[in-house]
């Protein structure tokens, strides 16, 4: 007897508690993927967090472990998605939009997605899937921090002798490995950024940017 039907959450007639199932093993699949790792997570390891057995996740995810921690990636790149586009709709001011994108980055939880992707390139067998988990990450982040320098430069509010897509690479390296090293830094004490708050960061980020470290 074959495992069941893949459960599509968009289809027609599902059960809402199907639905709500289907969250809590995405959710408790984030926490302990970015605790344990991809390959220290088992199956019965998300099914006993979520107070089912392994049988009954296999009902949501037919495919296995390898398709939850897709579905997981296409969760958090989803809400990731989101938080940027809020992040730049609340001002036109450049300076504004990039404090709130930096923000969003440096904010507790937002950490997730760089210690999943780790494991992105070594633990997903299937290239196609690792195609497109980069692939969406690229487009997403191209499609709203590359279009806030792209609209900044056109109305004359920054140089147009930059491309804007390296402006938005060099500002996604400063916020991703601020962030990342913060995480770090924060258990072994060894920074003074450490114990800083998200939004004095972002300010320190946006102010490098625009304003650079020679002293005036």
């Amino acid at each position: 007897m074959g495992r069941p039907k893949k459960l599509n959450p968009e289809e027609v007639g599902v059960d809402p508690s199907d639905l709500e199932t289907r969250h809590r093993i995405i959710q408790a699949s984030i926490a302990l993927f970015k605790e344990k790792g991809y390959k220290g997570v088992s199956v019965k390891d998300i099914a006993e967090a979520v107070s089912i057995t392994p049988a009954a996740l296999y009902y949501y995810f037919p495919d296995g472990k390898e398709a939850l921690f897709m579905a997981v990636l296409t969760h958090i790149l989803d809400e990731r998605k989101k938080g940027m586009e809020q992040a730049v709709s609340g001002s036109s001011c450049i300076q504004d939009r990039l404090y709130a994108l930096s923000l969003y980055f440096l904010s507790p939880g937002n950490d997730t997605l760089p210690i999943l992707m780790r494991d992105v390139a070594v633990q997903l067998k299937d290239e196609r899937s690792r195609g497109e988990v980069w692939h969406r990450l690229s487009r997403d982040y191209t499609e709203t921090v590359t279009r806030v320098f792209k609209e900044a430069a056109a109305n004359g509010k920054i140089t147009d002798k930059v491309s804007p897509d390296l402006l938005a690479n060099l500002f996604s390296g400063m916020n991703l490995t601020l962030g990342r090293s913060r995480h770090m830094q924060a258990h072994f004490n060894r920074a003074d950024y450490a114990e800083m708050e998200p939004e004095e960061l972002a300010r320190v980020i946006v102010d490098v940017l625009f304003n650079g470290i020679r002293e005036m």
